[in-house]
Formats: C-alpha cells, sequence, structure tokens
C-alpha cells in the first residue's frame, strides 16, 4: 500500500509538466517571454519562469510589463480515426528592459 501511494503521488508530480520560458526580441530591449505548462501547472509558478526569464535578459536595469497574460489554449489530436483533446497553459507577457 506504502509503495502505491508513492507511486500515485510521483506520476502526479511529474503531470504538472512545466517547460523553461522562452523569448524572442520585438525591438531593442522589447522580448516577449513565454512559460508553458499542461493543465495542471500553477499559474504563479508560470508567472515565476516568465519573471526570471525576464530578470536575466534585462539584468540589473530592470524591467516593466508592457501587456500580456494567460491563455488557456484547446488542442485536438486526430488517431486512429479518433479525436482526443487536450488543454495548456501559456503564461505570456511583453517586458521592457530599463525601466524597472
Amino acid at each position: 500500500m506504502k509503495n502505491l501511494v508513492l507511486f500515485v503521488v510521483v506520476m502526479l508530480c511529474g503531470c504538472t509538466q512545466m517547460l523553461p520560458a522562452t523569448s524572442k526580441l520585438e525591438a531593442p530591449g522589447v522580448y516577449t517571454v513565454k512559460a508553458f505548462g499542461n493543465s495542471f501547472a500553477n499559474i504563479d509558478k508560470l508567472k515565476d519562469k516568465v519573471d526570471k526569464k525576464a530578470a536575466k535578459l534585462c539584468g540589473e536595469s530592470g524591467f516593466t510589463y508592457v501587456d500580456g497574460g494567460l491563455q488557456v489554449k484547446q488542442e485536438r489530436t486526430y488517431n486512429n480515426g479518433g479525436t482526443q483533446s487536450g488543454s495548456y497553459k501559456v503564461f505570456s507577457k511583453t517586458v521592457k528592459c530599463g525601466e524597472g
């Protein structure tokens, strides 16, 4: 029984998959930073990933948010005549360096 509980806990922890934050240079000193996670991902953790990536990109000059927020996206997969759908979360912010 103890092993079963441990197995379930480990599997649930693995279900909150979150990928590293990504960034795209939009203009000099302006970046779009995104963090992705599946439907179990915590919004605060996604925001923390965006904040850390923005701080790394902008360094000591700091940053301010220009726009952005949370998006929940639905994706359909077609497999052997069946349709499966799942959702995932994207937390996206546009940041401007040097004004933090």
